[in-house]
């Protein structure tokens, strides 16, 4: 039977279980949202707690914690296997195979050569964060997302170098955006965490970004690398991080610029989706209207029909009443003065008769319901 082999990274779970629920995470990695939840609590990942999602829909949400830093001997990442039932049907999508990639072999080169500007403007800043405390956290100034300890600067740096090069000599573009702090404290009275610096990718207009990490290992710098790429939508089962290991990232970047391509298809088809979404549901709000439309408009017809009838009723009541009125004064005589007597039947002739004009003309005018 077939496994599938599934990892789970700390920093990236704390970053994936607070901006989306439970259960959507835990179908992107394929499994139940009680796995997930004992996954976290190994790696010491805080999670929301519960309501937590309604509060935040309400704008109430409890303040977000930090992700508190690994002990000495906690692991940082989880891999397990897990084996796939063929009978049963798949839990994530899987992205489309593009065609092969005609492009030459990618070489790294042993040393920095002629670097991308991006790289030269990075670098004074990289340096010095690399030789702090402070080396493996999102960036806050605007530079490139290398987040290694000296001994690996030069390699990483390499690395997106000959990256950035590659992408940009087949279209596509690469840029840095500006870190976006967040106003306010938290509950605690540190400055709530904004948006860092973003290495952003545009492939055909779908926006990718590309992050150089320095694996942890029992909290401790581990002297490897991991390049990942971001975001993956919810319910695709795409390849987002590669890491050293029987090949080094060296060897890797061609796997990494076609994992790229794909997630931007991805992207493209994840957004066309949506907007096919969009459409059906305005489309579908649209027939609503429409239909409410002919139904008022009918409400209103029927309510104006019910007006004329009530009109030519009554008026057909009064010249029945007039026809019983004057019989009666044929047989029994006069029931008044006869000048009074014809001035009030030529009065009430004259009601039924407006009553009339009123029930037939203006046909197409709707009026409102009459009185009871």
């Amino acid at each position: 039977m077939p496994t599938e082999t599934i990892q789970y990274e700390r920093e990236r779970l704390y970053a994936e279980v607070w901006a989306e629920p439970m259960l959507t995470v835990a179908s992107r990695y394929g499994v139940s949202s009680v796995a997930l939840a004992k996954t976290c609590r190994k790696l010491a990942v805080p999670t929301p707690p519960r309501g937590y999602w309604a509060l935040r829909a309400a704008g109430r949400a409890p303040a977000k914690p930090r992700l508190p830093p690994p002990k000495a001997g906690q692991r940082t990442v989880i891999t397990t296997e897990r084996s796939q039932d063929s009978n049963m049907p798949l839990t994530r999508r899987q992205p489309p195979r593009l065609e092969t990639d005609a492009h030459p072999r990618i070489v790294v080169p042993p040393a920095l050569e002629a670097p991308h500007s991006l790289i030269t403007a990075s670098l004074p800043k990289l340096r010095s964060v690399a030789a702090s405390a402070r080396w493996n956290a999102a960036p806050d100034t605007e530079r490139l997302d290398i987040r290694v300890t000296s001994a690996l600067l030069e390699r990483a740096v390499i690395l997106m170098d000959a990256l950035i090069k590659v992408l940009e000599t087949r279209g596509h573009r690469v840029e840095i955006t500006s870190p976006e702090p967040s106003p306010g404290v938290d509950q605690s009275g540190h400055p709530r965490a904004g948006r860092p610096s973003l290495t952003r990718l545009k492939v055909n207009s779908e926006l990718v970004t590309l992050h150089i990490l320095e694996m942890i290992d029992y909290g401790r710098p581990s002297g490897r690398l991991c390049l990942s790429i971001e975001p993956v939508p919810a319910g695709w089962n795409l390849r987002t991080a590669w890491r050293d290991g029987k090949r080094p990232l060296e060897r890797c970047l061609g796997d990494v610029v076609r994992g790229i391509m794909t997630l931007a298809h991805v992207l493209r088809q994840e957004r066309t989706e949506q907007e096919g979404k969009r459409s059906e549901a305005q489309e579908a709000e649209r027939k609503r209207t429409a239909d409410w439309e002919r139904y008022h408009l009918q409400q209103r017809k029927l309510v104006d029909l019910e007006s004329r009838v009530l009109d030519h009723v009554q008026a057909e009541e009064i010249r029945g009443f007039l026809r019983a009125v004057e019989a009666y004064i044929a047989v029994n005589g006069p029931v008044g003065p006869e000048a009074e007597i014809v001035a009030w039947m030529d009065w009430a002739r004259g009601i039924a008769q407006t009553l009339q004009e009123n029930a037939i003309r203006t046909l197409l005018t709707y009026r409102p319901r009459p009185a009871q």
